[in-house]
C-alpha cells in the first residue's frame, strides 16, 4: 500500500470521504442543495465514530496488535484522542447551522449509532451476528439522511431501490473486508460474520448479495427504462457492485500489500462519475 494513502486509511478519512461523495450523489439525484455545513457535519461525525471506534479497540486489546490502524492508534492515542475532543467540540458547534429536519433525522440515526456500540460491548461475542448488517444500514442511512431530510417530494420507488442497493454494497464490503482479514481478525480477538459463521458460508453469501443487486439494478433499468437519471445512477450502482466482486474473485493478487482494502474502499468514490456528468 502507498506510504501516504496507508496513513489517509488508517484514520478514516477514505471512509469518511466516501460517504461524503454518496451524500452528494443522492443529493444530486433527488435534486436538491444541501448546505455546505450538513457536508462538513457527516465528514466530521463519520470521522467521529470510526475514530472512536478504532481507539476503543486498540486500547482494549492486550494482545499484540495486528493491523496498521489499530497500532498507529494505540501509538498515537493521546494525540488522537486530543484531535478527536476537538474535531467533536467543532461538530457540536455547527449543529445550530444544520437544517432542523436534518438536525432531527440526525439525533434518531446518533440513538441508533449509541445502540449499535453498546450492542457491540454488552452482547457475548456468538451473538454478535447484526455487526455488519447495523453497521451497513446506519452507513447507508448517514448518505440518504442529509439529502432525505430537505427533500419535499414524495420518496418513490426508485429512492428506495437506490438505498435498499446502499444497504447491501456496503454490507458486500464488510463482508469481503472481513474475509480478507479473517487471520489478523482471530489473532486481534475482533468478531466479524467470518468468525462466525466461517469463511466459506460468508463468501457464498457475498456472491448472492453480489448477484441480487446485479439483478436489482438490471430491473430498475427495465422498470424506469425512460428515466435517463434512474438508468444512469442504477449503472453507477452496477460499476460498484462488479468491481466488489472482482475484489473478491482475485483476492489472492489483491492481498499484496493490502491492495484489496484500498478497492473496497475505493468503489464507494465511484458516484463521482455520477455527479460530475
Amino acid at each position: 500500500m502507498p506510504g501516504p494513502y496507508r496513513y489517509i486509511q488508517a484514520f478514516s478519512i477514505d471512509i469518511a470521504l466516501g460517504g461524503v461523495i454518496g451524500t452528494l450523489f443522492v443529493s444530486k439525484y433527488i435534486g436538491v442543495e444541501l448546505s455546505p455545513f450538513v457536508i462538513l457535519e457527516l465528514f466530521m461525525i463519520i470521522w467521529i465514530i470510526y475514530t472512536f471506534d478504532h481507539l476503543m479497540d486498540s486500547a482494549m486489546k492486550n494482545e499484540e496488535l495486528i493491523t496498521t490502524r489499530h497500532k498507529i492508534h494505540r501509538r498515537l492515542s493521546a494525540t488522537i484522542w486530543g484531535v478527536w475532543g476537538f474535531v467533536l467540540i467543532i461538530a457540536f458547534s455547527l449543529l445550530f447551522k444544520v437544517p432542523s429536519e436534518t438536525l432531527w433525522a440526525g439525533s434518531v440515526l446518533a440513538a441508533l449509532v449509541v445502540v449499535y456500540f453498546l450492542s457491540l460491548k454488552i452482547l457475548r461475542p456468538e451473538w454478535i451476528y447484526h455487526k455488519e448488517v447495523l453497521a451497513s444500514i446506519i452507513y447507508a442511512a448517514g448518505v440518504f439522511l442529509g439529502p432525505l431530510s430537505v427533500f419535499t417530494g414524495t420518496i418513490s420507488l426508485d429512492i428506495y431501490v437506490l438505498f435498499s442497493e446502499f444497504v447491501i454494497l456496503a454490507l458486500i464490503n464488510l463482508f469481503i473486508l472481513s474475509m480478507f482479514e479473517q487471520v489478523v481478525d482471530i489473532k486481534s480477538g475482533f468478531h466479524s460474520m467470518v468468525s462466525l459463521v466461517g469463511y466459506d458460508r460468508t463468501r457464498s453469501l457475498t456472491y448472492f448479495l453480489i448477484i441480487l443487486v446485479i439483478v436489482i439494478s438490471i430491473s430498475a433499468i427495465i422498470i424506469f427504462r425512460f428515466n435517463p437519471k434512474v438508468v444512469e445512477a442504477q449503472l453507477i450502482v452496477l460499476t460498484m457492485d462488479v468491481i466488489l466482486g472482482m475484489v473478491l474473485l482475485n483476492k489472492r493478487k489483491l492481498m499484496v500489500r493490502g491492495r484489496f482494502r484500498v478497492l473496497a474502499d475505493a468503489v464507494f468514490f465511484i458516484p463521482l462519475i455520477y455527479i460530475y456528468i
